[in-house]
């Protein structure tokens, strides 16, 4: 299977039995991955908005500053991110994963 995709399939005789990594994953992995766990879910403070298949962590994308994130698997949307509290806001850069970045 090419990169950002697996099978564990046996005696395969077509790309068809190859997986995508799923959305809001990605492989940096060579080809031939037989697992799912070759697929890397965006850190948390990061997520993906991009489809199955992504081959490079740049597809993750940091949450905005002055929002955090504390889940890390699979977010697909920036709406993962949650914004300080009424009263507080953040300095710090984007990406962050605590509301304690929040003062």
């Amino acid at each position: 299977c090419p990169d950002g995709k697996y099978s564990d399939a046996e005696r395969a005789t077509s790309e068809n039995v190859c997986i995508p990594c799923v959305a809001g994953k990605y492989s940096t992995a060579a080809a031939g991955q037989t697992s799912e766990f070759a697929c890397i879910a965006c850190v948390a403070g990061k997520y993906s908005t991009e489809a199955a298949g992504q081959t490079s962590n740049t597809t993750c994308v940091a949450c905005a500053k002055g929002k955090y994130a504390t889940a890390a698997a699979r977010q697909t949307s920036n709406v993962t991110c949650i914004g300080c509290a009424k009263g507080k806001y953040a300095t710090a850069a984007a990406g962050q994963t605590s509301e304690f970045t929040c003062i």
